[in-house]
């Protein structure tokens, strides 16, 4: 008997699927630990949730990294509405753990600053 080996998947999650946040529940797969972004991101505020972008004058943006198999990706694409509301892509963090992680990016216009870190839940 063979067992398949499923594929993971590095997230980088920011706001509303956080440990403790309102769609925690989403996240099936391993915590991989609290971390943060190098500074080239912007945290949007978008009302209920966040979006993240890349920003010339960017700062490191908290968050948590996960690791998720192809069911969960899926799952987590259609709530994040990818690729036309947010875009999953390469992400830059500090984690030891972060190579190859990607992240949910805002494909909307600018909004205000949020700071470093999504603290609504």
């Amino acid at each position: 008997m063979t067992f398949e080996r499923k594929k993971m998947h590095k997230i980088f999650v920011y706001g509303t699927l956080k440990q403790g946040f309102c769609r925690e529940g989403v996240m099936k797969g391993n915590f991989l630990g609290k971390t943060r972004t190098l500074s080239q991101y912007k945290l949007n505020d978008l009302g209920g949730f966040p979006g993240l972008t890349p920003s010339e004058i960017g700062k490191a943006i908290e968050g948590e990294l996960w690791e998720v198999d192809d069911d969960c990706l899926r799952t987590l694409d259609m709530i994040e509405g990818h690729p036309r509301l947010f875009r999953r892509d390469s992400v830059e963090l500090e984690h030891p753990k972060g190579k190859d992680a990607e992240a949910y990016f805002w494909q909307g216009r600018d909004a205000e600053d949020c700071g470093t870190c999504w603290t609504r839940k």
